[in-house]
């Protein structure tokens, strides 16, 4: 909620400010000035008259999470950064937020048939080797079992296409970008078709297929991703 804003200008140019409110009473002040901006945060009291307030009562905060901004698991992820991820290449479990299992392959690995959510029990079958390719926000994810990459079947760009695990022919089927969602939450995103990877239907229950669809913003098309041999997510 943005309770005031304001123009001026002075000897190093035209700035602009605005006064937001959001909940836990946190007041975001915005600076530009030349193209330069600043952000700062405070927390202030219940009962202060802002904006008059603010530098009456104001607490700055030097961590965002200070600030109880962070989501807590199993609710609605909160976009409070949609660029690129940069992940590191390494092994890693794929949670599914919402039903807090793992992305797998069916029958130990060796077959062709679509990825699905299972729970999480460290097998290789739920490993994928997440390899940064080349530049930029592209990865191939290789399951460890089977050696094979993931894949959107025929480079389909419908929403409900299936994926699959396929040799890896460096297509832009084969290649997904990470988006950083929330602290700790990222949806999968097919470079080929723009959509991301999510449980069919909403559903949370053992055995059903992962699909592509338009991101919507619900917690069963965010994932959690954790490197092999460590007990914290990805942040």
């Amino acid at each position: 909620m943005q309770l005031t804003a304001n123009n001026k200008s002075d000897d190093r140019g035209p700035s602009h400010w605005g006064l937001f409110l959001l909940p836990q009473f946190l007041a975001f002040i915005v600076f530009s000035n030349s193209g330069c901006a600043l952000f700062e945060a405070y927390k202030t009291p219940a009962h202060a008259n802002l904006p008059e307030a603010i530098g009456e009562h104001r607490e700055p905060l030097s961590d965002l999470a200070e600030a109880g901004l962070a989501t807590n698991p199993g609710t609605e992820p909160k976009v409070e950064d949609d660029s690129p991820a940069v992940v590191r290449t390494g092994s890693y479990s794929l949670k599914n937020l919402m039903s807090g299992l793992c992305l797998a392959f069916p029958d130990s690995g060796q077959t062709d048939d679509p990825p699905i959510q299972e729970r999480c029990r460290g097998s290789d079958s739920q490993i994928f080797v997440v390899k940064r390719e080349g530049r930029g926000n592209s990865y191939t994810l290789r399951n460890k079992l089977s050696d094979k990459v993931l894949e959107v079947r025929a480079r389909s760009a419908s929403n409900g296409a299936q994926l699959w695990q396929t040799v890896d022919n460096q297509g832009d089927a084969q290649r997904f970008g990470f988006d950083r969602k929330a602290s700790g939450q990222f949806t999968i995103r097919s470079l080929s078709s723009g959509k991301v990877l999510e449980a069919t239907d909403n559903d949370e229950d053992e055995g059903v297929v992962i699909r592509q669809w338009d991101y919507e913003g619900h917690t069963h098309q965010v994932w959690a991703l954790t490197e092999v041999g460590s007990i914290t997510p990805l942040r």
